[in-house]
């Protein structure tokens, strides 16, 4: 097995809900956890056994993984570590810790995959958001009826070489707004998600 050495960023709710958790994987041995930091770090060497790393030290820390302890401003902890020179690959939610059952080797090696989900709604977008993983699918923020769906898979390639048209608007009852219907060649792809592209193709930039 794999040791990699984590650094947990966040010293607040979600660090104090989930401590469990990280004292789970660190005492199972499927990473080690090296310390916790913060862009505020207390005064104190350690904190709950751990070393407190300095936000200046994060660099210096040695470790091959942060996760981040924060739902609202995890992007902007992101932008802050990537500004340190940090890989965004090295981030991590920490909501991917509570899936349970979770290996953290064999997660970090499907995470590493590149995988690209296809799927016909929402649902391939919800897996990468929940493992925290970039969604590399162009089957996201949209929805492909059933029938069309299964005809697609069977001409995969063909149909991945083809160029979107617009099709029409329809009516969304969830978001109550009218959205782009697009055509590759003869699939309805319905785009429920993308007010953007309405915006677009309302202004006349977007071609077909």
């Amino acid at each position: 097995m794999a040791e990699y050495k984590v650094l947990i960023y966040g010293l607040g709710e979600q660090y104090n809900r989930n401590f469990n958790i990280i004292r789970y994987f660190d005492m199972t041995g499927q990473f080690r956890m090296i310390g916790v930091t913060a862009r505020h770090t207390p005064d104190a060497v350690k904190l709950d056994g751990y070393p407190v790393i300095k936000y200046e030290e994060i660099c210096k820390s040695g470790f091959d993984f942060i996760v981040v302890m924060s739902d609202i401003y995890f992007r902007e902890i992101v932008d802050d570590l990537t500004g340190l020179g940090i890989g965004r690959r090295r981030i991590l939610p920490y909501r991917v810790l509570q899936i349970p059952s979770l290996d953290f080797e064999r997660y970090i090696a499907f995470r590493d995959s590149d995988i690209s989900i296809i799927s016909n709604n929402c649902w391939g977008g919800t897996v990468c958001h929940t493992l925290g993983i970039e969604c590399r699918s162009p089957f996201k923020n949209l929805f492909v009826r059933e029938p069309d769906y299964l005809k697609l898979l069977a001409r995969f390639r063909y149909y991945m070489g083809c160029d979107l048209t617009f099709l029409n608007y329809a009516f969304s009852a969830n978001s109550k707004k009218n959205y782009p219907v697009m055509l590759l060649y003869d699939i309805e792809v319905h785009c429920n998600h993308d007010t953007t592209l309405g915006k677009r193709l309302r202004s006349g930039t977007e071609d077909g």
